[in-house]
Order: C-alpha cells, then structure tokens, then sequence
C-alpha cells in the first residue's frame, strides 16, 4: 500500500506515513487515520498497472495550485509518481510519496497456495498465515504458533531473497535524506 510521508511536527522533525486506500483521494481521510491532509487542490488517483497488487498513483492538481514533483512544475494537472518523490505544495512545504509497504502478516491469498515458501520450500495450506515481502514479493510462512509453528519470516532478521528487514516498519523514510 503507497503511502504520503507528512511531516508531523516541524519543530521534532517527525515524519509520519499516511497510508493511501486504493480508490480513494488523498484528500479524504478514512476512519481511525489521523487527520493529515494534501492541500486544497490536490488529490490522488490509483491507475491499474502491470501488477494489480501494486497500482501506479497519478497526481492530479487543480487549476491555478502551484505543485512541483522533485523540482518540476506538474504540466497539464497530472503527474504518475514514482517511489519516494519529493511534492512540494508551497516554499518550505514539502511530502514524500513512497510505494513502500511493511511487512503485513495475513491469511495466505487462495491463489497463491501451491506457491512455496521462501525458507522451509514447503508448500502453503489453505487458511495458513503468511507474509508476502515487500522487498520481492517472496511468500514465508508466519505461523508462530500452534501444533506446528512455521516462523519462517521471522526466522531472519532479513528476507533470505533481497535482504529486506522482517521488522513491521518502512525500510526507506525521508530521515534518511
């Protein structure tokens, strides 16, 4: 899930994601999310990509709002974003737009269970928790308990494919600019 990085507190330097929901704006805020939002004018938009677990993100921008994506004026009120652009809306205001996704625990998806897990190569059963890498989108167990325990994403403290943190954080935020 893509998220916008908004600086919480300026005088702490506090940056906070904001998680964006497929099909919705920006703008709105989903219940329970804290109250952050992107100017008046502004919004964004989930286009179908090539992958349907990740959806490419336009900018859209309203006539008059003065935008620029990593430096650049947005021409003609529209701009696809990439990972970790730099949106600023106004001198000394300044999101980040990032694709990157923790790591999230869920029920293993019904067309992925003939697929074979990153560590043990054992075969996923149906109804079995598992966590898909955000990294390289490799399948590991995630059962931690029971009669048998499968804690092959948090075996390591990184993906045995990419090297990517079994951690449930963001790998990249803007304090590491």
């Amino acid at each position: 899930m893509a998220c916008i990085w908004m600086l919480h507190n300026t005088s702490t330097g506090g940056w906070r994601p904001r998680p964006i929901r497929t099909g919705t704006e920006a703008g709105a805020r989903p219940a329970g999310e804290p109250e952050h939002r992107l100017p008046a004018g502004l919004a964004l938009l989930s286009v179908a990509g090539p992958d349907a677990d990740r959806p490419r993100w336009a900018l859209l921008v309203g006539r008059g709002v003065d935008v620029r994506v990593n430096g650049e004026p947005v021409g003609a009120g529209i701009r696809v974003l990439r990972d970790r652009d730099a949106i600023v809306t106004e001198p000394g205001r300044v999101v980040f737009f990032s694709t990157e996704r923790p790591p999230e625990r869920v029920t293993i998806p019904a067309d992925r269970i003939d697929t074979r897990c990153a560590r043990c190569n054992t075969p996923f059963a149906a109804g079995v928790m598992a966590v898909c890498c955000p990294g390289c989108a490799s399948w590991y167990h995630a059962v931690d308990s029971g009669e048998r325990p499968l804690p092959c994403w948090s075996h390591q403290p990184h993906c045995s494919i990419c090297r990517r943190a079994t951690d449930a954080t963001y790998a990249w935020t803007p304090e590491c600019l």
